[in-house]
């Protein structure tokens, strides 16, 4: 893997041929050691590996995500654990660490009014597929198997909303 550019607000990244990776902690989910950090470009669903040379940057919008992941007064990570509790009530809630552990934190290329979608994974012993969770800011878009955290929920999301969007009254 090579070495990112400086890329704030992101830890160290390192390209991997297919997409930016980092570890990552956040204060609204303690966990016991730093989580993967994927941040997926245009190339990210390419076929075969592309040299650090040709890989494009993050993009503002994705910068915008993680920060909003990363500040303590943002929503997010209280939105994302809210509605994990509500959906998924038999994990042990009064002490979240010890029953869960926040895996992989995905940053998408999809976007919507300039701030990318995020996907988390979770892997607690109730679940032998863990849970993943899609988001976008502090709105929780899809909580299913930890395979279902991928990139084409968000572009099933922003899809809807577009054509929400394009509806006459």
């Amino acid at each position: 893997m090579s070495d990112s550019p400086d890329v704030s607000p992101f830890p160290p990244l390192k390209w991997d041929g297919w997409t930016w990776r980092g570890k990552c902690a956040f204060d609204w989910f303690r966990s016991k050691q730093k989580t993967e950090l994927l941040v997926h470009t245009v190339l990210s669903q390419a076929a075969n590996q592309v040299p650090q040379n040709d890989a494009p940057v993050p993009t503002p919008p994705q910068a915008t995500a993680f920060r909003c992941l990363s500040d303590p007064q943002s929503h997010a990570g209280t939105a994302i654990l809210g509605a994990l509790q509500e959906q998924v009530p038999d994990v042990g809630w009064q002490n979240p660490g010890q029953h869960l552990e926040l895996s992989e934190v995905h940053v998408y290329q999809v976007v919507q009014d300039d701030v990318a979608y995020t996907g988390f994974v979770f892997n607690t012993i109730e679940y032998e597929h863990g849970i993943g969770v899609v988001a976008h800011r502090d709105r929780v878009v899809k909580i299913g198997n930890a395979e279902e955290a991928e990139m084409k929920v968000a572009e099933k999301d922003l899809a809807r909303i577009n054509r929400g969007k394009t509806k006459k009254p």
